[in-house]
């Protein structure tokens, strides 16, 4: 094989393990998820999908290693050379570090239903009765956990606003278009039911499963708005960070 042509299957491999690698949900998902789904015999359907969904992360990750260190090799990369080819600086990490936080609430959010399923039950947490007070303290937590992040860009890394409101947005964002909700059933290895009609009054969650044709939040719909709001995460910090 000539040194172009190693070149070029090299960079298929790599274009495929990044494809792999991807643990944000995005609509490659659709493919891999089907790939996992061919060699596991796995059920990937909505309401499946939050089942098996850490186990698909190991699994890709596994794989899209594999097709790296190929890729690599016929490259003739080092991981000093990939590093630098990846360009993940600060700023990179912090986005990355802001959906973490975002699965941190959906931790929280599952420590709370541990806590109030010892006195009432975990239909009655998932519905939403505990009343306004408490879901207000939990999201002014919220609110809090969202702000150290950014505060603590702006102070020891960077003065840059458009940055900092970038790392602030992409919290807020995957948390109202569903991400933690999609963890908190995830991280618990549950199904998403097939209906969620504790989220039918949701201010994004309803109006973008409306757009998509669902009278209620269902698990499918879930799922799209969640894709959403992760595209729209992608849209906002390439304008933030490349236009200001």
């Amino acid at each position: 094989m000539n040194l172009k042509n190693s070149r070029a299957l090299g960079i298929i491999f790599i274009g495929l393990a990044i494809l792999f690698i991807n643990i944000i949900p995005d609509p490659t998902d659709i493919i891999t998820l089907q790939v996992y789904s061919a060699f596991t015999g796995a059920d990937v359907s909505p309401a499946n999908l939050s089942v098996v969904y850490l186990d698909f992360l190991g699994w890709s990750f596994i794989v899209g290693s594999i097709l790296l260190l190929i890729g690599m090799w016929l490259m003739g990369w080092n991981f000093k050379r990939l590093w630098k080819k990846m360009d993940v600086g600060r700023y990179k990490i912090f986005i990355g570090l802001a959906l973490l936080v975002v699965a941190l609430v959906a931790f929280l959010d599952i420590q709370g239903m541990i806590y109030w399923s010892s006195f009432s039950s975990i239909e009655a947490y998932t519905l939403g009765q505990q009343g306004l007070p408490f879901w207000e303290f939990f999201k002014s937590i919220v609110f809090v956990l969202f702000l150290i992040l950014p505060v603590t860009y702006f102070l020891t890394i960077k003065h840059d606003w458009s940055e900092t409101f970038s790392i602030f947005s992409t919290e807020i964002t995957a948390w109202y278009f569903g991400f933690a909700d999609i963890l908190y059933f995830v991280l618990q290895s549950k199904p998403i039911p097939n209906f969620l009609p504790w989220l039918d009054f949701h201010p994004i969650i309803s109006n973008v499963s409306s757009l998509f044709g669902f009278s209620q939040v269902t698990n499918i719909s879930l799922i799209l708005t969640c894709i959403v709001g992760f595209l729209i995460i992608y849209l906002t910090n390439k304008v933030l960070k490349e236009k200001f």
